[in-house]
């Protein structure tokens, strides 16, 4: 993203479009997990692939405070992005349950500018929470009432001297645009058969970017999204998951496959 060329210096500044990713859910416990079906494992290990990132390797380990009390931490490494989440649940009583999250996301995009392109590791901060009520319906599971704040961090890259297609010299004025965003979520669990639940929601979303240079591509939005689904328990030591999304702040698509330990492994 580039801004008008001028006889003496070419500013240029790429927006971060990746701002805005929601804050890993909390405890498995909060969730739809083994702890459904009275499999209770602490440490689980799992294998993403997205469309936006590749393969991920994520591990998550949940302990009990008390009886109403659970904490979480979840790390998730790839060669383009790395997560670190910490989350505290309460379960007010059967069926009422809070969660607040906490995270650092970094993740190395690529920017254009018209001295070339570079690829920078862009770090985001967030905040999020949830209350969650469950049903004794059947087929309806759950519903979810969950918002999150984040903040990406803006950058100033060093300044470099090119050649034009004109045969003159410029300098390039190179900015990352970080930006703020947050949203709130209405998420529907059903139960389509014993061994899967099916999640359906609807998201708002808002980015505002942190623009230094006046003629940018990078504009502010917001807007209503979607998310779906599908998590299917396939042993008492593993589970598969799949998940859309397209909302404002990003479209993406993924696969997980998760590794749940046995419970004597504390």
């Amino acid at each position: 993203v580039t801004d008008p060329d001028f006889p003496d210096a070419n500013p240029s500044e790429a927006d971060y479009n990746q701002v805005g990713k929601p804050v890993q859910d909390g405890p498995d416990s909060l969730t739809f997990s083994n702890q459904d079906f009275n499999v209770f494992n602490p440490v689980k290990v799992s294998g993403t692939y997205s469309s936006a990132f590749g393969y991920e390797l994520e591990a998550a380990y949940t302990r009990l405070l008390n009886s109403t009390n659970a904490i979480s931490l979840l790390g998730s490494y790839s060669g383009q992005e790395n997560r670190i989440d910490i989350t505290w649940a309460h379960a007010w009583n059967a069926r009422q349950r809070t969660k607040i999250s906490v995270e650092r996301l970094s993740q190395e995009l690529d920017f254009d500018y018209d001295s070339g392109s570079v690829s920078e590791w862009v770090p985001q901060y967030a905040v999020g929470a949830g209350y969650q009520y469950l049903f004794d319906q059947g087929w309806l599971n759950a519903m979810e009432l969950s918002g999150y704040y984040a903040q990406a961090e803006s950058q100033d890259l060093d300044t470099v001297r090119f050649t034009g297609d004109d045969g003159y010299l410029y300098d390039n004025y190179r900015h990352i645009a970080g930006a703020t965003s947050k949203g709130l979520a209405v998420t529907a669990d059903v139960l389509p058969w014993q061994t899967a639940m099916l999640s359906l929601g609807l998201n708002y979303d808002e980015v505002a970017y942190d623009t230094k240079y006046e003629d940018t591509d990078a504009e502010d939005s917001k807007g209503l999204g979607f998310t779906l689904g599908l998590e299917q328990i396939l042993s008492k030591h593993s589970k598969f998951e799949l998940t859309a999304s397209q909302r404002e702040t990003y479209d993406t698509y993924s696969a997980k496959v998760s590794v749940l330990t046995p419970n004597n492994m504390e």
